[in-house]
């Protein structure tokens, strides 16, 4: 055997010997005595509510989501898609390398006794039910986007997922990876359904323009426990780990309530809103090949929104403030040798504030699971007489038509702006070196003609 070939071997024996590793850890978690709590009665009166279906007992400092807290169901998530990875290496034929069109309609359905079962291991949770919606076709966008189902499993159960609100009027709940690489999101039953019908055409459209600013969908779920359905999708986070934001937006281009509360601002990484950044930064101007390729992505990403009929979606912008301006010139050289997409993913995008003070941004497109239907037309006249007909177009609800046009016009005339360049007189010490190298070019030109 040659050395390349062993040493390929050597590394797929250590992503194994990691995978089963990953495996072990995640049933010992799922076993732990202490997880028996999670059974234990809730008091109402000791629960603030954050959401529709969400609550924090202000007691124990834990969320609860549908009867069912949040480090629990981050721990059966965990154990349930271990097991499904598991099954499907075992069972692996030649056939799964084909991805059908019906592959994107099938589900695949599990029963998780606490006690354990024929086909699945005991565990200290309590009794659930999990399906893995369209398990195959996700697998193949995650593994054509560079992500194997090694890279996967490791990195959604390295550690417990990290339990987190959502600021959002969804009151959706939310948890992260330990390296906050993956976003779990709890997401309704219509959502769910609206994913899984756009999901072939969707993956197609970012196959083609790999510069976009959508989110990346890596698997749906639905986890039934305590007599709920409790539906999560897997996404790309958009922030890099290890980066410290200055801060955090979501902007829509609405300005009506679109600020942040008093209890959001109180927390360590607030998330602001449209009147906020108002207020903060005003405008981010870019380099002119910065802006074109900003206003390129929004646009189409916004046409493609578009014409799955989708609205409400924002743009979820990060910005890094280096408190060093002097290790700017250093970044930058780096970044001149990147590409648009590593740095909207890694190094982040270049830009400067209202005082010329350097920044870098991270930019992503999220909420856009909500489609345009009869309740919100509803909605939408009833804010035409709350608010009245001239200020209708400041209100959140819009048809995805208006939604885009409104959209696309506030990222990219009010949010980013391209830096205006100015021509200015060189002075003296630039005017001489310009000088010298227009003789040594005259001089090279006269020496040519003798030449010949």
């Amino acid at each position: 055997m040659s050395e390349e070939n062993q040493s390929f071997v050597k590394m797929e024996r250590e992503e194994s010997a990691n995978f089963f590793d990953i495996v072990k850890l995640t049933k010992e978690r799922a076993n732990e005595k202490k997880n028996e709590e999670f059974s234990t009665k809730i008091n109402r009166k000791e629960t603030v509510r954050l959401g529709k279906h969400t609550k924090f007992n202000e007691t124990t400092n834990a969320f609860i989501f549908k009867r069912s807290q949040g480090d629990e169901i981050g721990l059966a998530l965990q154990f349930a898609i271990i097991h499904l990875t598991e099954l499907f290496k075992k069972n692996k034929s030649s056939k799964d390398d084909l991805l059908l069109f019906q592959d994107f309609q099938k589900t695949k359905k599990v029963y998780f006794p606490a006690a354990g079962s024929e086909n699945t291991p005991k565990h200290t949770l309590s009794d659930f039910k999990f399906k893995a919606q369209s398990p195959k076709g996700f697998q193949y966008f995650r593994n054509a986007l560079g992500i194997s189902d090694e890279d996967y499993i490791s990195t959604i159960a390295k550690d417990k997922l990290k339990v987190m609100g959502n600021p959002a009027k969804s009151g959706a709940l939310m948890w992260t990876t330990s390296d906050n690489q993956y976003v779990f999101k709890t997401v309704s039953k219509a959502q769910s359904k609206f994913l899984k019908q756009m999901l072939l055409g969707y993956y197609m459209t970012l196959h083609q323009h790999p510069n976009t600013f959508l989110t990346k969908f890596y698997g749906l779920y639905t986890l039934r426990m305590r007599k709920r359905s409790i539906r999560i999708v897997v996404m790309r986070n958009f922030f890099p780990h290890g980066i410290e934001l200055t801060h955090k937006f979501d902007l829509k281009g609405s300005t009506i309530s679109r600020e942040a509360g008093e209890k959001e601002k109180q927390k360590a990484q607030p998330t602001y809103r449209d009147l906020d950044f108002n207020e903060i930064f005003k405008s981010l101007y870019l380099e002119p090949q910065y802006y074109s390729e900003i206003e390129n992505s929004i646009k189409f990403d916004s046409t493609v929104l578009d014409a799955y009929n989708i609205f409400d979606y924002s743009l979820l912008l990060g910005v890094v403030k280096p408190k060093d301006q002097g290790i700017i010139k250093d970044l930058q050289r780096k970044m001149s040798r990147e590409n648009f997409q590593n740095m909207v993913f890694q190094g982040g995008i270049p830009a400067k504030d209202k005082d010329g003070a350097q920044c870098y941004l991270y930019i992503g497109i999220v909420d856009m699971l909500q489609e345009y239907d009869l309740a919100h037309k509803l909605q939408y006249v009833w804010k035409a007489v709350k608010h009245g007909p001239h200020n209708l177009h400041r209100v959140s609800v819009q048809p995805p038509g208006k939604y885009k046009h409104r959209f696309d016009s506030y990222m990219l005339n009010n949010i980013f702006q391209p830096k205006k360049i100015e021509e200015k007189t060189p002075e003296l010490e630039e005017r001489i070196p310009a000088k010298n190298w227009q003789k040594a070019i005259s001089l090279a030109i006269k020496n040519g003609k003798d030449l010949n």
